[in-house]
């Protein structure tokens, strides 16, 4: 978004320098846990209960599976 601002602001005839460009330092909050986990499907209501409804399909998680869900690595830079 700054980087947009910038080069827009230039562009109508500014220097660019609308906010200067912060650097952030990264800290982690624990341990990462880099082993590949698969992702966790929420159960479904049975076929026979989907027919001719419009209830809700999906039922969510149970505690357990909102843990293991929750538990995934969400780091964007780890490839893999």
């Amino acid at each position: 978004g700054k980087r947009a601002a910038r080069s827009i602001h230039a562009y109508l005839g500014g220097h660019g320098d609308v906010v200067p460009p912060s650097r952030h330092e990264r800290r982690l909050s624990g341990p990462i846990n880099e082993e590949k986990t698969s992702r966790v499907h929420a159960k479904k209501a049975p076929m026979s209960l989907r027919l001719g409804s419009f209830a809700e399909v999906e039922l969510g998680f149970d505690e357990s599976m909102a843990k293991r869900e929750a538990s995934r690595c969400l780091r964007c830079d780890v490839k893999g």
